[in-house]
């Protein structure tokens, strides 16, 4: 047997004894099967993307903590409302941990009237614009909300962070502004230098030069309330202007009110400290390195080799546009995955069983006990890996972007034992580095 083959049977005989160790352990590890609501937080919790810390404090090493209130806008479309259910499980998540500023959270919901998540998820009601006003440009109902919030909520914090459904949130975020100054993401499509003329109409020159007007929009920007206070109603009145001038209205599209909100900014004064590192945009990003949100706004689009095939639909695909109708399932497909070895299938179904028990919300303790745990029982079509058929592995991330936090949420449950994820992971390098083509004549079918 060669050296390659030999550490390759190594590396799986190691992934099949942490599966077995887990299987064990897991009859002792609580399991939190309820959907997101009221808080109830875990000494430790371990996750693919980001290892949360096993000591959370609630002191901060720069003394008094400077507390940011999390608000996002959205209607009561099933479309937002995945969304926001997914943003606020993983704000949960990460609230409490070291360095975290996070305060309060509320969703703003500018449909007018209540919904059935309204105890799951902290809700304030706000009023959508007049029939008409909008145009069939939904997004103006946001100023508009936060205008709302602003002058009836109670908000406890002073400062505020304007984030989105669409946002995944990665790790415990600080108070990133200072100073009077905002803090905000620079997002390279917003370009005030390029549309001076059509800027004038709202920030004239006597308020300064144009690049007075920062290249963000309303999220994800961190202020202070007194300060947002001010720019909201603005904020509001530039937006409906922009939409009522064609020429402001072809020029901005789906922006429009991104531009309206920096246009905002800058008339009050309120600069922004402008922070790459405060979120990442896959596909085009695929690592989180020190980011603090994941947006995913843009289609994600793969053909079967793992190569990206943006503004073409791919053979594999996430798009949260798929998805305006019913919430994402539980699990997404993955890409073809063709191994010549049936050892190794075996090894991939024993992962994919310890999954299921999960997901089923199975006592995996009790049915070891009894014998009922049969691992070769598990259905090889439904149990697949969120592996990739890979010779690009910039695809792995972005499978990690988007499937594992979504998906985390809808199957309602937490792991708490890192062997199994270390078993996947070391399994997934394996599947990686040593991946072999089906012959012809075999099914492709797991």
């Amino acid at each position: 047997m060669g050296c390659g083959d030999f550490f390759f049977t190594l590396l799986v005989t190691f992934s099949v004894a942490l599966i077995t160790y887990n299987i064990l352990i897991s009859a002792n590890t609580p399991l939190k099967q309820d959907l997101p609501g009221p808080s109830s937080r875990s000494s430790l919790s371990v996750d693919p993307i980001i290892k949360m810390p096993v000591e959370r404090s609630g002191k901060s090493s720069f003394g008094k903590k400077r507390l940011f209130h999390t608000a996002v806008t959205a209607s009561d479309s099933v479309y937002n409302t995945w969304q926001c259910r997914v943003m606020y499980y993983w704000y949960k998540k990460h609230k409490d941990g070291p360095n975290s500023e996070m305060g309060g959270f509320t969703r703003i919901l500018h449909s007018g009237k209540p919904d059935q998540f309204m105890e799951e998820i902290p809700t304030f009601i706000a009023q959508p614009l007049p029939s008409g006003m909008d145009q069939g440009y939904i997004v103006l109902n946001r100023p508009w909300a936060f205008v709302q919030w602003l002058q009836k909520a109670d908000i406890k914090e002073d400062y505020i962070l304007m984030a989105e459904p669409d946002h995944i949130i990665v790790k415990p975020i600080p108070n990133l502004s200072k100073d009077g100054l905002g803090a905000a993401f620079p997002f390279f499509y917003i370009e005030p230098k390029k549309y001076e003329s059509v800027l004038r109409k709202y920030f004239p020159e006597d308020k300064g030069p144009i690049t007075n007007i920062d290249p963000i929009g309303n999220s994800p920007v961190i202020i202070g309330k007194e300060s947002l206070k001010k720019i909201a109603p603005t904020w509001m009145n530039v937006s409906l202007a922009m939409k009522k001038d064609p020429e402001t209205d072809k020029a901005f599209g789906w922006v429009l009110e991104m531009y309206a909100y920096a246009v905002s900014s800058a008339l009050h004064g309120v600069g922004n400290i402008l922070y790459k590192d405060l979120m990442i945009q896959p596909p085009w990003d695929t690592e989180i390195g020190k980011k603090f949100i994941i947006h995913y706004t843009y289609g994600c689009d793969y053909d079967m080799k793992g190569k990206l095939t943006y503004g073409k639909i791919g053979e594999w695909r996430f798009d949260k546009r798929s998805y305006d109708t019913v919430a994402p399932p539980k699990t997404f497909p993955c890409l073809r995955q063709v191994f010549q070895r049936v050892w190794l299938l075996w090894v991939v179904e024993i992962c994919m069983y310890v999954l299921h028990q999960f997901e089923s919300h199975a006592s995996l303790g009790n049915r070891w006990k009894s014998g009922n745990c049969n691992i070769l029982a598990g259905n090889g079509t439904k149990l697949r890996p969120l592996m990739a058929d890979v010779h690009n592995l910039q695809f792995l991330p972005t499978v990690s972007y988007y499937a594992y936090p979504i998906a985390r949420v809808f199957l309602n449950v937490e792991t708490h034992e890192p062997s199994l994820l270390l078993c996947l992971i070391v399994l997934s390098y394996v599947c990686c580095y040593r991946h072999v083509p089906l012959n012809r004549g075999q099914s492709s079918r797991m």
